[in-house]
């Protein structure tokens, strides 16, 4: 299978008319009423200096604008901060990132309440001689979630029964936890290219998935447990409160960089998910601390319009905006690895970084190994 990717020629096609707005038929007759005291005037002249004069101010106008975007393009390549900016923000468009992370969100607000269900029953049961501190942990658990959390917490339901049955009932709720995952994946193979063949099957998915789940989990108590420290020494000093951020911001960090490693459906260098670690870890972590309170203070406004759905709305919004903050993460990690910078700003003048985005890009729809593509670049004429 041969693809080619060119740029579309400028000329017109062959065989068609083609009708030009300015275009003066000058076998009419003129429109302009003539006294009888008033020399003729050459109909000519009279129908076509206007169309001229809009078609020149027209053609002065896109030069400007042309030259405009060159002079812009030549300054943001000379630059590697603004050509990676660039880069960065071409690629996220190329990918569609606000689809995919409208898509995390979407699975993660229906995942989040059975996660959060496996998470209550396995402190209850690991927790089961201390309920004062398995209170304090869901408590702590249930602030992650913006808006709803309270609510949740205030009528925590847990799996009950012999072993056996919360081991299958934690299962369950992890499985059915699992979308999120899946989104989140779908969206890192989207961001870096991985060719269709290349992915895994429904098992292995799922298998990686359940792991990369515990894990997060993890990170979530670790992060509780910051928290209680927190609630439980209400004196601490103003060191010790930012050691403990800190603290929250690396495990938020060490969470993104195993979930860009395990999610991507290929082996990547740990070094190259550092960047988009740091900062899809810090930017959850500002968006927990600060994201919160803010969008708590407009849904006091918004409830008196939408009533009880303000929350959801909330919610969901909170949770597509630390979605696009992933998305950025990873675009970011790729565009570095893969030094997909400086690209073209005007598409005339394309450059190494975008034969290398396009060949990725085209090598990503690869659903069979016999599948061959090539993609050749023509200039523009």
């Amino acid at each position: 299978m041969i693809g080619q990717l060119g740029a579309r020629p400028r000329s017109s096609q062959r065989g068609q008319d083609i009708n030009y707005p300015n275009t003066v038929d000058l076998k009419q007759e003129p429109s302009i009423s003539q006294s009888a005291d008033q020399p003729h005037a050459d109909p000519t002249v009279t129908q076509t200096a206007a169309p001229a004069v809009a078609v020149g101010a027209s053609a002065a106008e896109a030069s400007s604008e042309s030259g405009l975007l060159t002079r812009l393009d030549r300054i943001q390549r000379s630059n590697p901060v603004t050509a990676i900016a660039y880069g960065v923000a071409k690629k996220f468009g190329e990918d569609r990132a606000g689809y995919l992370a409208a898509l995390i969100a979407y699975f993660g607000f229906f995942s989040i309440f059975p996660l959060l269900l496996a998470l209550i029953s396995i402190l209850g049961f690991v927790l089961e001689s201390r309920p004062d501190l398995t209170d304090d942990l869901v408590d702590s658990a249930a602030s992650q979630i913006p808006m709803v959390g309270d609510q949740i917490a205030s009528s925590p339901e847990t799996i009950t029964g012999s072993t056996i049955a919360i081991v299958v009932g934690v299962l369950g709720a992890l499985w059915a936890g699992l979308k999120v995952v899946d989104a989140m994946r779908n969206g890192l193979n989207e961001v870096w290219d991985i060719p269709r063949v290349n992915r895994p099957k429904l098992l292995k998915a799922r298998l990686t998935g359940l792991v990369m789940l515990l894990l997060l989990l993890g990170g979530v108590v670790g992060t509780i447990a910051l928290t209680a420290v927190v609630n439980v020494l209400p004196d601490i000093g103003g060191s010790g409160r930012i050691a403990i951020a800190a603290g929250s911001v690396a495990i938020s960090i060490v969470m993104y960089w195993l979930a860009f490693q395990l999610l991507t459906d290929d082996k990547m260098r740990w070094r190259s998910l550092l960047p988009g670690a740091i900062l899809g870890g810090t930017g959850w972590w500002a968006l927990q601390t600060y994201g919160t309170v803010l969008m708590a203070s407009r849904l006091v406004g918004a409830k008196g319009t939408y009533g009880n759905f303000a929350s959801i709305i909330a919610l969901l919004t909170f949770m597509f905006i630390a979605a696009q903050v992933s998305i950025l993460a990873a675009v970011i990690n790729v565009v570095l690895a893969r030094r997909l910078w400086p690209r073209s700003l005007t598409g005339d003048d394309l450059t190494d970084a975008d034969a290398r985005a396009f060949r990725y890009l085209v090598e990503s729809a690869i659903t069979h190994r016999s599948q061959r593509v090539h993609v050749e670049i023509k200039e523009t004429p």
